[in-house]
């Protein structure tokens, strides 16, 4: 079956046509109003007490509500605020009652930690119901502050904004009293001002939130369901400068490498750079770094990917992450392909430096950001606006001939630019955007050749919502185009995401290319709620052409997926649950030529009214087409499977909590099993103190994993074999939160895998109607090893001439990464590193997994160890 593409685009316009013909309606929640006044004298001290006389003569706002177990009832433990301002803060003061103050929760975490009882005061300060700036405290003391943007009111508690809060135990509960300076809010300036208000509290040993305004659960959304916050008069946002330089020293010591002039055994670095912040106005506001850094960042966990895709990672730096929210252009809920991916940027180069035997070679592990800048806010008018601009160093190689040296380049100098734009329109329930990448790199020389010189995307998205955001159709659309030299274009063309050299591809490879354009998008209607029947439906594509990966994400393109989901929750409790969430979903993935794969999903999570969870899952996928298993072979029919999830985990109130879990898919023709077995502890012996530790064990059995590509009598031979491969890995954690300011924070994970090959096929009608059609096992006689130079030696015709040989492919790979980080937060925004990391790597072609001889063997390893120390410090305007 061939995609059409034009059809597809009318059905797109005709559902548009369908939902909009629903109508709009703005019916919104009976809101509260919270009317506050100016001070100018009796200004409070912040120390959590109360004893102010502006808190003891002003009225305490009350009259909270359930938001979780029992929606709209009333809270088990009263709660009240009040709010007052002047021209330079905002004084808010919490007053937590607690019948039973000796079972308040602190429990202590670095900030963001989210632990514990605690409180947060929400301001919708643009007044344009999809942004809210939190600024909340556990009984500990503990901030955890940030930005709410998306609709479930999830957080990005990225951002550190600089304000004072205290809290203090007393008789009747615990008390939070705040002073939040305007310059850390972002409001359009005018006379009089309205604002969205939110105040939640967390009531622990109950799992219980409660909220201000009461947004019942038949609403969709958060930010649009808050109270009013009204008086504000005549205030002025401060345009804000923060510039943070810092100074950072580094030495690492590793096994010394004799005769090699890089591997001496010990090496040392000194850095320096500066982060900033500027408000440029009220609603705008700038970031920049010169010659960021990122030591204390986590690593990456440690995978064996034995799939032709790559691997993706979580963005894990501060400045990256900031906004992200913003900067985000993700196509649909199925994949993890976006237009923009920060991971690109300061990546490992990406050339390979040519040398020959008796050559040593240095590479920089990472391309150096020389500079980055990034400009982010929303106007008066609705508009949310993020421009930024990145540019790398260019990275050279270093390769030592006895002494004479000379420099290769593995990563040209590169320009990353972005902008994104979204208006909001009709009170916020239609928002319209666009975004644009660029990426430019200047090769000069032949070996990255393999590069695109240019690449450009442009992305349109479109949403609106109906009856009070219960009902959401959301439309993108983008374009790419990339430029480069044919040897680029041709490495576009062979990569796992295209692979138009196969033979049933849907285009062909040509060689005369220096440039390549595609397309992708996504349609989605759904409705949403916390209660009751929910649905909804997506359609996405890439084109064969469509490439992102300069700067973006995509995992393939020549890509159609749809899916039909339903949804039921119950958030009443009742009998032994407080919660029940029902799912169940049909989808279907085609190329731009036939159906590739069906799936039929369902999925309960429960919520018992002993805090414990239960998820559960079972799935059913039909017969399916994979074309990246022969990695640019034809396409393959592969048997179908079921798949089922068994989780659990005990109540998070206690000191001790448990987890465990149980993943299997079972294919079909005995072509296969995938098992995985998780568990995980968590204790916390006191409010300071927490350890983790989560073991994982995976377990893969596939008959038809990919080897090789030979060549005999000109015709090619893909080849195929079983594979049992064990993979056992460990999270460990553990965090000691002397203050919220002071922590001591280690993390460790070993990770062991063993991948052992045998019953060697060639795939010869992969496409067969039977399983067992689609290859032939090779015979006793067919197939030899050679111990001596680890090859397999193929006869095709059993003489025992060897036709073709290939390697041993059996692995087994190592690896032990660790960090301890202190982290002193001596002055508002300025902080202390000292980090200690250790990583060990090993691998060999022993197959056999062999846990106790594998740990063993991983710490006999040299290690490579990382000391780092460093200081920033914040300036304030």
């Amino acid at each position: 079956m061939r995609i059409n593409i034009h059809g597809l685009a009318r059905k797109m316009t005709a559902l548009l046509l369908l939902v909009l013909s629903i109508g709009l309606d703005h019916g919104i929640a009976q809101n509260k109003m919270y009317v506050t006044e100016r001070i100018t004298k009796d200004i409070p001290v912040v120390d959590g007490v109360f004893n102010d006389k502006l808190w003891k003569t002003g009225k305490w706002e009350s009259g909270f509500f359930q938001k979780s177990p029992e929606n709209g009832k009333a809270p088990s433990q009263q709660t009240a605020f009040q709010l007052y301002y002047d021209n330079n803060f905002i004084y808010v003061a919490i007053k937590c009652y607690d019948n039973e103050p000796d079972k308040i929760v602190r429990r202590m975490s670095r900030r963001d930690g989210e632990t514990g009882d605690r409180v947060t005061i929400e301001f919708d300060s643009y007044n344009d119901k999809r942004t809210s700036f939190i600024f909340g405290v556990n009984a500990a003391g503990v901030k955890n502050d940030g930005v709410i943007v998306r609709e479930d009111g999830v957080a990005d508690l990225t951002p550190d904004p600089i304000w004072v809060v205290k809290t203090q135990v007393v008789n009747d509960g615990w008390n939070a009293e705040m002073k939040i300076p305007v310059s850390q809010l972002r409001f359009n300036n005018a006379d009089e001002m309205t604002w969205g208000l939110q105040v939640k509290r967390f009531f622990f040993r109950n799992q219980e939130y409660d909220t201000w305004q009461n947004v019942p659960d038949s609403l969709s959304g958060w930010i649009n369901n808050y109270g009013k916050l009204k008086g504000i008069h005549k205030i002025k946002a401060r345009k804000s400068v923060e510039i943070a330089p810092y100074v950072m020293s580094k030495m690492t010591t590793y096994e010394k490498q004799d005769g090699n002039p890089f591997a001496d055994g010990r090496d040392f670095k000194f850095d320096a750079g500066v982060d900033g912040k500027i408000g440029l106005t009220n609603d705008l506001t700038i970031d920049f770094a010169i010659n960021p850094d990122f030591g204390q960042v986590e690593a990456d966990p440690s995978v064996v990917n034995l799939t032709a895709f790559e691997t993706y990672y979580d963005e894990k730096r501060p400045f990256f992450i900031e906004g992200s929210n913003i900067t985000n252009f993700n196509f649909d809920i199925a994949t993890q392909d976006n237009l923009f991916y920060s991971r690109r940027i300061g990546r490992a180069p990406q050339g390979i430096p040519s040398y020959t035997a008796g050559e040593y070679v240095s590479v920089p592990e990472r391309t150096k950001i020389l500079g980055a800048v990034k400009l982010s806010g929303k106007t008066k008018n609705g508009w949310s606006v993020a421009v930024m601009e990145n540019v790398t160093k260019k990275e050279r190689a270093t390769i030592d001939n006895h002494g004479e040296r000379r420099k290769e380049t593995v990563e040209p100098a590169s320009n990353y630019f972005l902008t994104r734009l979204q208006k909001d329109m009709n009170q916020g329930n239609t928002i319209l955007g666009g975004m644009v990448t660029s990426v430019y790199r200047n090769i000069e020389n032949d070996n990255l050749n393999f590069l695109n010189t240019s690449a450009t995307t442009a992305g349109l998205d479109f949403t609106q919502y109906f009856k009070n955001r219960k009902y959401a159709l959301t439309a993108k659309l983008a374009t790419s185009h990339i430029t480069g030299s044919k040897e680029a274009m041709l490495y576009q063309q062979l990569s796992s995401r295209r692979y138009y050299q196969s033979p049933d591809a849907a285009h062909s490879v040509d060689t005369t290319l220096t440039s390549m354009i595609g397309s992708g998008g996504s349609l989605m209607f759904s409705k949403g709620g916390n209660k009751g029947f929910n649905y909804g439906t997506l359609i996405t594509w890439r084109s064969p052409g469509f490439e992102t990966n300069d700067i973006g994400y995509l995992k393939k393109s020549d890509y159609v997926f749809q899916d039909i989901w339903a949804e039921y929750i119950i958030s009443k409790p009742f009998s032994i649950f407080r919660l029940v969430d029902l799912n169940a979903d049909v989808s279907t993935v085609w190329n731009f030529r036939r159906r590739e794969m069906y799936s039929i999903n369902t999925s309960g999570y429960f919520e018992f009214t002993n805090h414990w969870n239960l998820n559960l899952q079972l799935s059913r996928t039909g017969e399916n087409i994979q074309r990246a298993t022969l990695r640019g072979g034809p396409s393959l029919k592969r048997p179908g499977y079921f798949e089922y999830l068994v989780m659990a985990h005990t109540s998070r109130t206690k000191k001790v909590r448990l987890g465990a879990a149980i993943w299997q898919a079972l294919f079909d023709d005995k072509a296969g099993r995938n098992t995985t077995l998780i568990s995980s502890v968590t204790y916390r012996p006191a409010n300071a103190l927490m350890f983790y530790i989560s073991p994982t064990y995976d377990y893969v059995s596939n008959a038809l994993q990919y080897v090789t590509q030979k060549s005999y009598e000109g015709e090619p031979r893909y080849i195929v074999s079983h594979i049992k491969q064990e993979s056992f890995y460990v999270t460990i954690r553990a965090d000691y939160s002397i203050t919220p300011d002071l922590t001591l924070q280690y993390y460790a994970s070993p990770f062991i895998s063993g991948g052992l090959y045998d019953t060697f096929k060639r795939v010869t009608h992969p496409m067969a109607a039977s399983y067992s059609d689609r290859f032939h096992t090779y015979r006793p006689d067919e197939i030899s090893y050679s111990a001596g130079n680890m090859l397999y030696n193929i006869s095709e015709n059993g003489t025992g001439q060897t036709d073709y040989s290939f390697g041993n492919p059996n692995f087994n790979f190592k690896q032990f990464r660790s960090n301890l980080v202190l982290r002193w937060e001596y002055h508002a925004g300025s902080v202390l590193y000292l980090v200690w990391s250790q990583s060990r790597t090993g691998a060999n072609a022993d197959g056999t997994f062999d846990f106790s001889k594998n740990i063993s063997d991983l710490f006999k390893i040299t290690p490579t160890d990382v000391i780092l120390l460093k200081l920033s410090y914040r300036f304030l305007n």
